[in-house]
């Protein structure tokens, strides 16, 4: 494996990481802090913790080409949209543009997880 496709792979770790993480501080800014707001992010940091691990990590129960690439896109997207309009907006683009460099290059070397996920179950 390339060096470039490995340091593809460990950015989009840690970006991954920053997008569960940006969804929770997002559902924690719409509540409006607080108790009730810590309550949320937690909220949705499990729930999306729960949908990655079943369907969008590469031995995902429920892993196909389709729901690999539409979980990871609804995560970041929730991510990236949710710091535009909550966060710090540099904070959102700069998340987005990372996270379609990573993949774009991932998809471009034929090692991305949606990829991966279908080798080994040998589901579509």
């Amino acid at each position: 494996m390339s060096t470039l496709v490995k340091l593809a792979e460990a950015t989009l770790f840690f970006l991954e990481t920053l997008a569960w993480l940006a969804i929770a501080y997002v559902a924690f800014m719409l509540v409006g802090g607080g108790a009730l707001g810590w309550l949320a992010g937690i909220g949705a940091l499990v729930v999306v913790i729960i949908a990655w691990a079943l369907v969008a990590s590469p031995k995902g129960f429920l892993a196909s080409r389709a729901s690999v690439v539409a979980v990871r896109a609804v995560v970041y997207l929730a991510a990236v949209v949710g710091l535009i309009i909550v966060g710090p907006v540099w904070a959102g683009i700069a998340l987005g543009v990372l996270l379609l460099v990573c993949e774009g290059l991932l998809i471009w070397q034929h090692k991305h997880a949606a990829l991966t996920a279908t080798r080994r179950t040998g589901r579509n």
